[in-house]
């Protein structure tokens, strides 16, 4: 099991300080490394982006026209943006058939491509969960 993955796991989702949607969503993530399903923990770790991003947005509005400026992310620094711009467009690819990808290819070295392509979302998770 690889750092990140591990870290995740001993986390108590209680302690993060997310709402209640985000809570059982990482709960379930927790339990879709527990049975070694990387594509889902894939899939979940970008949801979970999408969630924690709008369960906590601060909105700022431009006073004139009332337009949304921000994605909840403004903070980040690019490095970390890139990072989560992977993670969306590796669940897409997942989610979104468009033709064969690596992992789903049905070779033998395919689980362990998505286990670090997991480690790699999971990883990529924790520059919104702040641990």
């Amino acid at each position: 099991m690889s750092s990140a993955t591990a870290k995740f796991l001993s986390l108590s989702v209680a302690q993060l300080g997310v709402g209640p949607h985000a809570t059982q969503l990482l709960h379930e993530l927790q339990g879709a490394i527990r049975a070694k399903l990387p594509a889902t923990a894939i899939i979940l770790a970008a949801t979970l982006v999408d969630v924690i991003r709008h369960e906590d947005q601060v909105f700022s509005f431009d006073e004139d026209d009332d337009e949304f400026v921000s994605d909840g992310f403004d903070y980040l620094p690019l490095a970390d943006r890139k990072k989560l711009d992977w993670l969306r467009s590796m669940r897409n690819q997942l989610v979104h058939y468009e033709g064969p990808i690596e992992g789903m290819m049905g070779r033998q070295t395919d689980s362990a491509y998505l286990a670090a392509q997991a480690d790699r979302a999971i990883a990529a998770l924790f520059i919104i969960l702040e641990v």
